[in-house]
C-alpha cells in the first residue's frame, strides 16, 4: 500500500483499495473482494486486520449515496466519485463553500457538482443516461457551472403541470 495502511482511515483504505483494482464489498459479515489475482500477501493481512474499518466505510458510503439532496447538503459531506465515462473523478458537494476549498486545492471547477446544481438537472425534462454523460463530459471540459436551466417545461404545455 502507498502508506502504512494501519495509519489510514476506513475510507481512505478503501479508496487505496480500489486505486488498486479490486472491487470490494460486505456479505454478512465477510468481505468479498475481487479480482481474487490481485490479493498480495500485504493486502490480505490489510483486509483480515481492518475488516471492521472497511464495514464502516462501506456502511457509510451506502448510507450517503441514499440519502436524498437535501440531507446530503445538510450533513455538509463531500464525495469523490469516479465514472466510467471520464477520465477524472468528479465531485458532489454541498455548496460553494466546498467548492472554494476543492479549486484552491487544483480540482477544476468543472469537475464540481453542486447540490443546487444536481436538483437544476433533475429538473430537466428528458434527463436520460446519454444526455447525462454528456452533461457531464461538457461540464468538465469547460470548467463550466450549471447556473440555470430554462425552456419550456414540455409536461406543462400538454396541461400536465397545471
Amino acid at each position: 500500500m502507498t502508506r502504512s495502511s494501519s495509519e489510514m482511515t476506513g475510507p481512505r483504505l478503501l479508496v487505496e483499495l480500489r486505486r488498486r483494482g479490486l472491487t470490494v464489498a460486505q456479505e454478512g459479515d465477510r468481505l468479498r473482494v475481487a479480482p481474487k489475482n490481485a490479493l498480495t500477501p500485504e493486502v490480505r493481512e490489510t483486509l483480515a486486520s481492518r475488516k471492521g474499518d472497511l464495514f464502516s466505510a462501506l456502511s457509510l458510503e451506502a448510507r450517503i449515496l441514499s440519502m436524498p439532496l437535501d440531507r446530503f447538503e445538510r450533513e455538509r459531506r463531500s464525495l469523490e466519485v469516479r465514472v466510467p465515462w471520464l477520465p477524472e473523478t468528479l465531485w458532489f458537494v454541498p455548496g460553494e463553500r466546498q467548492v472554494e476549498s476543492l479549486t484552491k486545492q487544483g480540482v477544476g471547477r468543472g469537475r464540481i457538482w453542486t447540490v443546487r446544481e444536481l436538483l437544476l438537472l433533475y429538473k430537466l425534462p428528458s434527463l436520460d443516461r446519454r444526455r447525462t454523460q454528456e452533461i457531464g463530459q461538457v461540464k468538465a471540459r469547460l470548467g463550466g457551472e450549471i447556473v440555470s436551466v430554462e425552456g419550456p417545461d414540455p409536461m406543462y404545455r400538454q396541461g400536465v403541470g397545471r
